[in-house]
């Protein structure tokens, strides 16, 4: 819906200073969560879903947060 609007800046709730508020950021967040998904189908425990993702997005900000995730749907 948010792409839907065309909007040429979107203003990222987190994310690193300095990067700009593009767009983008919109199809970045969506990959992300596919590849959550998928990567919830793939592994079995809480640890190699931590993992799969840190090895997809090793420079992803705040990977506390993915690890609440992953706790949650595996846990």
């Amino acid at each position: 819906m948010i792409a839907g609007l065309g909007a040429d800046h979107v203003v990222a709730g987190h994310k690193r200073p300095g990067r700009p508020d593009s767009p983008g950021i919109l199809a970045e967040t969506r990959a992300y969560i596919d590849d959550f998904e998928d990567c919830v189908a793939r592994t079995a425990s809480t640890e190699e879903l931590y993992q799969a993702m840190l090895e997809i997005h090793p420079d992803r900000v705040n990977p506390g947060a993915l690890w609440g995730s992953a706790r949650s749907v595996k846990g």
